[in-house]
């Protein structure tokens, strides 16, 4: 029985290693862009909520988070929590934006606070296909290299929600590897072979059309982690079905990767790691493992030789656990069977191999 379940672990991870080996880290989870009308501090103190307010939506991957009474309230405190800000203005249609960096421990400690969870910074890329059929009934990819109000929708949307996102060239390679008419019809094998070359973790596919005057729908179909989940968004124009779906893709990947306020499953973990060669392996070991996502807090309980025993106290249980150090880009640890360790250390724990490349002389 015992086996049975380290093999499970040991499968999962590697199975979880390759279908997110390619995990993309968020930097800018604590920044916000909001438009506003001029530099007055009237204008400055209407767009810090809206920018805090977006902040908290990152961070945790919940688009209603600042709804709660906790978070809520702070939005008018939202000043209180800026470390600097810009305002930048578009060259081309003078639009003026402001641009605020927040406190990341205050904004935090906020979240704690009010039992709110944080979504990690390793976060799964999503290569974008969209067949968009004009009203004259003309049909094409969107290409990354359109500046298009459509394009721009796409990845504002995408960057308010704290999500990598990835739109296709349509360069050679990709007119050569797919089609509209493949998109069109969700045809998944020639999706996913014209997706390899952008090295995603899944692909969004959908096909955009104008019902009628005044209402548009998109249906959508994302692949990820030999998972297919489907919608459908209608709207009155083409940017807001192109806004609805994005949200919709980001409430499903936090709903599957970002660690609940409700998770019950708090446990202790026992972590064996081996090949731990002195003060500064040890330091980078702890460090990496308190920075994962739903690790709580990391307590050693001994070190032999090169191998260092750990009790990690995660959110989410064990799988969560696993699941974060297989996302992990970094990718520092590796599983390793519990053959190879003592009795002592074998009891229920999980075994990694400290895999970072130390230059030697």
């Amino acid at each position: 029985m015992l086996k049975s379940i380290k093999l499970n672990l040991f499968l999962l991870f590697l199975f979880l290693s390759s279908s997110l080996a390619h995990a993309t880290v968020v930097r800018d989870l604590y920044q916000a862009d909001v438009s506003v009308e001029n530099r007055s501090v009237a204008s400055w103190n209407a767009a810090l909520p809206k920018a805090l307010s977006q902040v908290f939506v990152k961070v945790t991957g919940d688009l209603d988070v600042a709804t709660s009474g906790g978070l809520h309230s702070a939005l008018s405190r939202a000043k209180n929590y800026v470390q600097r800000f810009s305002y930048q203005r578009d060259p081309q249609s003078g639009a003026l934006t402001l641009h605020v960096n927040f406190d990341k421990k205050g904004i935090n400690r906020l979240l704690s606070n009010s039992q709110k969870e944080r979504w990690g910074r390793d976060r799964p890329l999503t290569v974008v296909w969209l067949a968009i059929s004009t009203p004259d009934g003309k049909r094409y990819i969107l290409s990354n290299d359109e500046q298009s109000s459509e394009v721009n929708m796409l990845n504002n949307t995408a960057n308010s929600r704290g999500i990598p996102l990835l739109i296709p060239a349509m360069d050679l390679a990709d007119l050569q590897a797919i089609s509209v008419a493949s998109v069109w019809q969700f045809d998944n094998t020639a999706i996913q072979q014209a997706s390899n070359r952008y090295g995603a973790d899944g692909f969004l596919v959908g096909r955009i059309a104008q019902l009628s005057e005044g209402e548009w729908q998109g249906a959508c179909q994302l692949s990820l982690d030999d998972q297919t989940i489907q919608w459908t968004v209608n709207a009155n124009s083409l940017d807001h079905v192109l806004e609805k779906l994005t949200n919709h893709l980001a409430n499903e990947l936090a709903a599957q990767y970002a660690i609940t306020a409700n998770a019950q499953d708090e446990s202790t973990v026992p972590v064996v790691v081996s090949n731990v060669d002195g003060l500064a392996s040890y330091t980078e070991v702890m460090s990496y493992l308190s920075k994962l996502s739903p690790v709580q807090t990391v307590d050693e309980a001994a070190i032999d030789n090169d191998v260092v025993v750990m009790t990690v106290h995660v959110k989410g249980g064990e799988q969560a656990l696993v699941r974060a150090i297989a996302r992990s880009r970094a990718h520092k640890l590796m599983p390793v069977s519990s053959d190879q360790f003592d009795e002592q250390n074998s009891n229920m724990a999980l075994h990694y191999r400290w895999a970072e490349h130390r230059a030697t002389t």
